[in-house]
């Protein structure tokens, strides 16, 4: 009777051993190439916006004055992107041992029908770990595409405050260079300076 009871509960032990093992295959297979891909196309995303507002913001600069602010949050935002890339890489690699680990125990469990439960926790607790703080790495793609919004007005701000500025000092230069008696020696110089354009003044 104890050897029929044992053989059944061994029998039940191989089946979820079973189970358990086509899980983490499915998992370590799917996360692997998900992870990848999100790796890949996030980073990507994120290192082309930031470096299209940092572009953006060295054109600015040949007009007016350097856009600080702006460039800063576009440099955080492409460090933030590649910073990104790394953390989905990390937990990739992190979560590859511990994976092993538990499958190996399982398919141990699958041969032998017996099963040690603390071992099973003890093995799972990297993984459990590192699950809760997967949000990590979403989480600075975030900030970097926050970083490029924000940067983006930034830089929207410069260029209308600036640029408003720089007609005004234009149209300044322009009354000066035209008056009878010009107040300043150098206005012509200052006009061509500042690529003002009279056909927009």
């Amino acid at each position: 009777m104890f050897e029929k009871e044992n053989e059944d509960l061994a029998t039940e032990v191989r089946r979820v051993a079973e189970h358990q093992i086509g899980r983490l295959e499915r998992f370590e297979s799917g996360a692997s190439d998900q992870l990848v891909k999100m790796s890949v196309w996030l980073t990507a995303s994120l290192l082309a916006i930031n470096s299209g507002g940092a572009l953006a913001a060295l054109n600015v600069a040949e007009h007016f004055e350097f856009p600080t602010p702006a460039a800063l949050l576009f440099g955080i935002g492409i460090l933030l992107a590649l910073l990104s890339g790394v953390a989905i890489q990390g937990f990739q690699s992190k979560a590859a041992q511990p994976l092993e680990e538990l499958l190996l125990y399982w398919r141990g469990v699958q041969i032998s029908g017996v099963e040690d439960i603390e071992r099973a926790v003890e093995l799972a607790k990297p993984l459990i770990t590192l699950n809760r703080f997967a949000f990590i790495p979403p989480t600075i793609g975030w900030f970097s595409g926050l970083a490029f919004f924000v940067g983006a007005i930034a830089l929207g701000l410069h260029v209308e405050h600036r640029g408003k500025a720089v007609v005004d000092r234009c149209l300044e230069l322009q009354n000066d260079m035209l008056s009878l008696k010009p107040r300043r020696a150098d206005s012509r110089e200052l006009f061509i300076a500042l690529k003002c354009d009279p056909t927009r003044l």
